[in-house]
Parts: C-alpha cells; sequence; structure tokens
C-alpha cells in the first residue's frame, strides 16, 4: 500500500488510545526498514522474484504488480523472467 508507513505513523499519533501499530521503542527501527530495506534491497531483487510473485498473488494484487514491476523495468515480466540478467543492476 502506497505511504502505509506514513499512514501507521499518521495513526498511532492520532488515535493515542488506540493499540499501537507500531510497537513503542521500535520507531527508529521501522524507519530504517521502510527506508532502506525497501526502497533500496527490495527495488534490486532479481527479476524471477517479481515474475514469481506476480503468479502466486490474488488476482488484483497482480494486476497491480504486474503493472509496476513492467514500469520500473521498462519490459513486460515474461522477458524479464527469460533475461534475468539484461535487467539486473549490479
Amino acid at each position: 500500500m502506497s505511504n502505509s508507513f506514513d499512514i501507521v505513523q499518521y495513526l498511532d499519533k492520532q488515535y493515542p488510545s488506540s493499540p499501537r501499530v507500531i510497537t513503542p521503542g521500535t520507531l527508529a527501527f521501522e524507519t530504517a526498514y521502510y527506508k532502506y530495506f525497501l526502497a533500496g534491497v527490495r527495488s534490486k531483487w532479481p527479476t524471477p522474484v517479481h515474475q514469481h510473485l506476480y503468479e502466486t498473488v490474488s488476482p488484483e494484487s497482480a494486476a497491480f504488480l504486474k503493472t509496476l514491476r513492467e514500469e520500473a523495468f521498462g519490459d513486460t515480466l515474461v522477458n524479464l523472467a527469460k533475461n534475468p540478467q539484461l535487467h539486473w543492476d549490479v
């Protein structure tokens, strides 16, 4: 979900009497995870991972994932899976 980390932080601040989504004392870890892992490491996964995810998620999620990954890599998921080294940013 787009901006989900920002939404979670907003909800935790807006509704302080509700159960926390982010465990107290872990905000620094959560921030680092979302900022660095999701933005950096995940975007560098080999393209066959994206094809596998596309084949295993719900049809609604698959359509979104297909569009997102094909736009990001500039090629179809089928071609990306056939030629992963052509799209691997080392």
